[in-house]
């Protein structure tokens, strides 16, 4: 597993601590996911780049989020609203491959900044003031699907959009949790198959998920009690508090594009 200034070495080779930090972390992420439905990039990607390489870390970090949204599916599935999710992981990958030609053309540190705008003044409206209108149907869900898939395709940016949705639809914990997933497994899949196209898969990167294998079942497990143990108010309070933090963390990626 290579590590921020020595790619080269193996997960074996690697120091102990190092192995048992990536875990620790993995493990962090795949119960956030599994608790709120979403936030494992958020999570993950900032505390693995800090120990290994980027690349190294945004492969691992896709193939733990498709092994733990699919996961949350085979044993939530029940719960998922299909008449939604199945027009917003169609409008979603649609608006992937719009999103990965796009981002030559698109300002890319103006979206940013729009959508740090938009992510933080919903989760601040919501947090002061949650009396925000309903969505009463799922009428609206392609609009919001295919936002995420071009954010997705563009950015690696794909969660805000669909959570404002699910937001607006009111979904209980469960609900919210689990029908997530069978827009981001898809969406996950195809970021895998990036990655792999691009050469990222290796004997590395799978020894390493294999590593945490075990702590990313123990965090899913976790993560499905506590998000059973939300009121709906609880539940979408922790919500606004993630697209709060996602909204700080994009205008942070901004500011470090800025001064590079």
């Amino acid at each position: 597993m290579p590590s921020s200034g020595r790619s080269s070495r193996r997960p074996r080779d690697v120091e102990t601590h190092i192995i048992l930090v990536v875990v620790a972390i993995v493990f962090l992420a795949a119960l956030t996911r599994s608790t709120f439905g979403f936030g494992e990039a958020l999570i993950g990607m900032p505390l693995l780049s800090a120990v290994v390489d980027v690349r190294f870390a945004a492969t691992l970090i896709a193939l733990s989020a498709t092994f733990n949204a699919l996961t949350i599916l085979l044993t939530d599935w029940r719960r998922v609203e299909w008449q939604a999710t199945w027009r917003l992981a169609a409008a979603t990958l649609i608006g992937v491959p719009l999103g990965v030609m796009g981002v030559d053309y698109l300002p890319e540190v103006l979206i940013k900044i729009l959508l740090a705008v938009l992510v933080i003044g919903f989760a601040i409206y919501n947090l002061f003031r949650p009396t925000l209108f309903r969505l009463r149907t799922d009428r609206a869900a392609p609009l919001f699907g295919f936002a995420a898939g071009v954010l997705g395709g563009a950015y690696v940016t794909l969660g805000p959009p669909l959570v404002i949705f699910a937001t607006l639809r009111g979904w209980e914990p469960r609900r919210f949790r689990s029908s997530l997933q069978s827009v981001f497994f898809p969406a996950s899949i195809f970021v895998c198959l990036n990655h792999f196209l691009y050469g990222r898969w290796n004997q590395d990167v799978f020894a390493c998920l294999a590593v945490c294998l075990p702590a990313m079942a123990i965090g899913l497990w976790c993560g499905r009690s506590l998000n059973q143990r939300f009121s709906t108010t609880q539940f979408q309070r922790c919500v606004f508090l993630l697209l709060l933090i996602s909204g700080m963390v994009l205008v942070t990626s901004v500011l470090m594009d800025l001064m590079a």
